[in-house]
């Protein structure tokens, strides 16, 4: 209303100037005008009279002072145009010569004079003069024309101008209510300062809810009582820096609300006039869930970023021309690159076994979207090749092209090896159940055999040729029977006997035979460890290996040379490399093999434990040496590994787990005479051949014997017998009830009965007989037998 009535005034003031200046401007210059006119036209006339008289002078030059007619002609002749004025002629003293024309003329008057110069000197003057009485009349109509016209002006300026302005006004009033609607509607915090005390002096609605002061306190407060106490000094130090471009969003700031609690601001700040004062509208935008989702997504991207750096597999993602984008430390250890070396300018083609396969890989992803697991074979840094398996995506951008590949890659070595190891542990397998199966049913024929060898042996009758014919067949059963043991012990069937062994006595005895089976060109060493553990191992099977390995040694040194015979003990964390790889951790003893021979050449050497493998001349070396010690090492629960290089030698490591500390049995003394009894015994042999021939031994050495012919027939003959049996003779593996249930029945029910085990075949986990039971090995002598069922009577 105040900035209203002011300018109706001031339309007023100017309608007033306007009207007086139309009626003083408007005459004055209209009298300015037409006087500068009439002063012309006098100044003309009076230099055409001066003219004429100054040629009237020059020809009168000593009478022309003397007013004449002549003199009167020439100053009273009027010019053109010229009205009603005076004439006068004045000497060079200013004396009055001449007047002629009006003789009085109402004042004022308008004068011109003007000099008469003759030869370069003033003789006279001529004077021109004329009333402005009609002039000023004029002047005064005029002036009154102008002053009714500036009237009108100014009752029109009074009038049109104001309605104007008054609608002007009213709309920027409108304007002004809408923008403080505006101003208090919108979600935007708005706060208006004054620029020099940073007084609040106004402030909308969203800024009253959000922070919790009203309307009315906030005008009573200043921009530092928006900020935390804490922030204050930080936010004064830096508010000149912030004001030197007042168009710049400030960066982040905290806010205090009323209740204590702290948000997040973005501002922007904006110099304005706001009721005439400099002021400073500020704008703010609370961030604070902005701030926390941004603080959270960076937590994920760690936390991502963090999970793919610690995989164990290979992250990498590259363009489609083959530059590297991003790769995790798990891939770059895997092709031998820093974890902070720049990949920028590696092509990863150049990865590739054969680089070509690249262009195929980007093809088949561009079509397909992903590729399923693939086996690939790179190259590391250092040229070395090794598969790997690969799981690629395509990356595409908004036109649905393919941006980049993003990839898993797996080194799959390891994989790969132990997928080789398996393959021929299944081989081995297959070809262990073959033979084990064979050397089984060779086991029970040899079983047949051997006791009527040692039946004809028995006869007295026998001349000395049949008697030497028997023998040889003795000695050929024997050889057979080593090698049906040698098959067994391959395929993890060999029954065993074991028993505390002391490695270091085993090399000592071992070493005397030795030193005559390998001649005098082999040189024997031995380096014995201290206070060596005790082994849990059959005994005789260990020596044969032992004696296997260093027959084989010195068949490798056709020229001699020197094996050397190493036991120790060993403890295993089961992060072993080399020849301690693959082993569970524990307590190990180990013996080692080692000659100076020709070595074994690196594409051999992986199938020197296949059987009936060779690297001799045929009719030198069946092939089943290595493969039987592997074997039996295998069943002993120990481990064998080898290693050679051509030229330089082998050496093959045996390592035997650590035997329980228990006293040594000892060896018994065996008596020269077969033994002998009365005792009642079961015979339980499902292949009835073999148990007629067991039954005839047992029967010649006095016992009273009883045959069955399976697990469930035994029990039957328990059953049904009038006092229980001193003895249980029965193989292990039959059909239906085995021989170790057969045997835990009678335990359970007739504990005051002896078991002996019989088997040419180990047993498999159902039928695995407990530890200390009594196993007589197939096929066997009836001096075996004999010795066997005794001691297992006696010990009851």
């Amino acid at each position: 209303m105040i900035a209203r009535i002011r300018l109706r005034s001031l339309v007023i003031l100017l309608g007033l100037l306007v009207a007086v200046g139309f009626a003083l401007v408007v005459p004055a210059g209209y009298f300015a005008v037409f006087y500068a006119h009439l002063h012309h036209d006098l100044d003309f006339a009076a230099r055409s009279k001066a003219s004429r008289l100054a040629s009237f002078i020059a020809d009168n030059r000593e009478s022309w002072q003397r007013p004449t007619d002549r003199l009167s002609q020439v100053i009273a002749q009027p010019e053109a145009g010229e009205r009603a004025t005076r004439q006068r002629v004045f000497d060079a003293g200013g004396r009055a010569i001449l007047q002629s024309g009006e003789e009085k003329l109402t004042l004022p008057l308008a004068t011109v004079n003007v000099p008469v110069v003759v030869g370069g000197s003033k003789v006279a003057s001529v004077e021109m003069a004329a009333s402005l009485d009609k002039l000023l009349e004029e002047a005064a109509l005029v002036a009154l024309a102008s002053g009714l016209v500036g009237l009108s002006v100014f009752f029109l300026m009074r009038g049109v101008p104001l309605r104007a302005i008054d609608r002007t006004l009213g709309q920027l009033e409108n304007a002004q209510e809408r923008y403080r609607r505006l101003f208090n509607v919108s979600p935007v915090l708005m706060v208006v300062l004054d620029r020099q005390t940073r007084r609040v002096l106004d402030a909308n609605e969203a800024t009253v809810r959000q922070y919790g002061w009203s309307h009315e306190e906030l005008l009573t407060m200043s921009s530092n009582d928006f900020y935390p106490p804490e922030d204050l000094p930080d936010v004064l130090a830096q508010r000149e820096r912030f004001m030197a471009d007042p168009n710049r969003v400030v960066p982040p700031l905290r806010h205090r609300k009323k209740d204590g609690t702290i948000i997040d601001v973005e501002q922007t700040i904006l110099p304005i006039d706001y009721d005439g004062k400099p002021a400073l509208l500020v704008t703010a935008n609370d961030v604070t869930e902005r701030n926390r989702a941004m603080r959270e997504l960076r937590e994920s991207e760690q936390r991502y970023q963090a999970l793919v750096e610690t995989l164990p597999v290979g992250v990498l993602e590259t363009t489609t021309d083959g530059r590297i984008v991003t790769a995790n430390l798990a891939w770059r250890h895997m092709f031998g690159f820093g974890d902070d070396e720049d990949l920028g300018k590696l092509d990863v083609r150049d990865l590739y076994a054969n680089p070509d396969d690249r262009g195929a890989v980007v093809q088949l992803v561009q079509a397909e979207g992903a590729i399923p697991a693939t086996e690939s074979v790179f190259r590391r840094r250092d040229g070395t090749i090794f598969p790997v398996e690969r799981y690629l995506r395509s990356v595409r951008d908004e036109t649905g092209m393919v941006t980049s590949l993003r990839g898993i890659v797996i080194d799959i070595t390891q994989r790969k090896s132990l997928e080789a190891q398996l393959h021929q542990a299944q081989k081995m397998e297959a070809v262990g159940q073959l033979t084990g199966g064979v050397a089984h049913d060779f086991n029970n024929i040899l079983m047949i055999v051997m006791a009527g060898v040692d039946a004809l042996e028995e006869e007295k009758s026998l001349s000395q040729a049949a008697r030497r014919r028997v023998d040889q067949i003795s000695r050929a059963i024997d050889k057979a029977s080593d090698l049906t043991r040698s098959l067994l012990a391959f395929s993890h069937k060999l029954p065993l006997l074991p028993q505390r062994v002391d490695l270091n006595a085993l090399v000592l005895d071992v070493g005397r035979l030795l030193q005559r089976t390998l001649g005098t060109q082999v040189e024997i060493e031995s380096m014995l460890g201290k206070d060596l553990w005790p082994v849990e191992v059959d005994r005789g099977q260990l020596e044969n290996a032992l004696v296997n390995l260093c027959v084989n040694a010195r068949d490798a040194m056709p020229d001699g040379g020197r094996v050397l015979i190493e036991t120790r003990n060993v403890v295993l964390d089961g992060h072993g490399r080399g020849k301690d790889a693959d082993l569970p951790p524990g307590a190990y003893v180990r013996l080692s093999v080692t000659d100076t021979g020709e070595g074994i050449a690196a594409e051999v050497l992986p199938r020197v434990f296949d059987p009936f493998f060779t690297t001799k001349e045929v009719g030198k070396g069946t092939g089943l040496g290595l493969s039987m010690v592997h074997g039996f090492i295998i069943q002993s629960h120990g481990h064998i590994a080898i290693q050679s290089e051509r030229g330089r030698g082998t050496s093959i490591t045996i390592h035997l787990p650590r035997a329980a500390d228990l006293a040594d049995e000892g060896d018994k003394p065996v008596a020269t005479d077969l033994p002998r009894g009365r005792e009642r015994i079961l015979v339980v042999e499902d292949e009835s051949h073999v148990g007629d021939a067991v039954v005839e031994q047992l029967q010649s050495l006095g016992y009273a014997v009883t045959q069955a012919a399976d697990g469930s027939a035994g029990l039957a003959a328990f059953e049904t017998a009038e006092r229980p049996y001193d003895l249980l003779l029965t193989d292990i593996v039959m059909p239906g009830l085995n021989g170790k249930k057969l045997a835990d029945e009678v335990a359970a029910r007739w504990p005051g009965t002896s078991v002996l085990f019989m088997s040419g075949y180990r047993p498999d986990n159902e039928s695995r007989l407990d530890p200390g039971a009594r196993l007589l090995t197939k096929p066997f002598h009836k001096s075996d037998l004999a010795t066997a069922v005794r001691k297992a009577l006696d010990t009851r």
